[in-house]
């Protein structure tokens, strides 16, 4: 069972009074890994959200096969990952590689569902927690990609 203090703290459970943060509490698993261990890989077809408690995570993507993947964000504790086939149930996008050792708490898609049809109120917190985390990595994206496309103009003179 996940101690409760591993998870106090983190904001995609902000707003959850104390009856439906413990039901979250009851369907969160703890699992370490190793350094340099692989947590989720980039088209498997896991649903599960995972939560940093301790140590980091760094999420890579394939730009070509022939390619090494190339980092596109470092998870620190707190932070959470998997939430794109959390909430879309699509084929992961990235693949988790541990940076450190690492303690991950982590929810199991169809127990989510099953508590989410008991308990619509604690689904759309959680959801719309999801989305504002969503939303600020986006917004993330947008400002270095705008940077990139700057520099490229200004590389041609533009």
């Amino acid at each position: 069972m996940v101690s409760k203090n591993l998870l106090e703290d983190l904001s995609i459970f902000k707003g959850l009074n104390d009856s439906e943060f413990s039901k979250i509490v009851d369907i969160c698993t703890e699992q370490k890994f190793k350094k340099d261990d692989i947590i989720l890989t980039e088209g498997s077809e896991s649903k599960d959200l995972f939560l940093v408690v301790e140590g980091m995570v760094d999420v890579q993507i394939r730009l070509s096969p022939q390619l090494n993947p190339v980092s596109i964000n470092i998870i620190q504790p707190g932070e959470i990952f998997g939430e794109f086939s959390f909430v879309d149930g699509l084929c992961r996008s990235a693949t988790a590689k541990c940076l450190t050792d690492t303690k991950i708490i982590f929810v199991k898609k169809s127990l989510f569902d099953s508590l989410t049809q008991k308990n619509s109120k604690l689904g759309m917190i959680v959801m719309k927690n999801i989305a504002s985390i969503l939303s600020a990595r986006i917004r993330n994206t947008n400002d270095l990609l705008r940077d990139f496309i700057s520099r490229s103009f200004r590389m041609r003179g533009v």
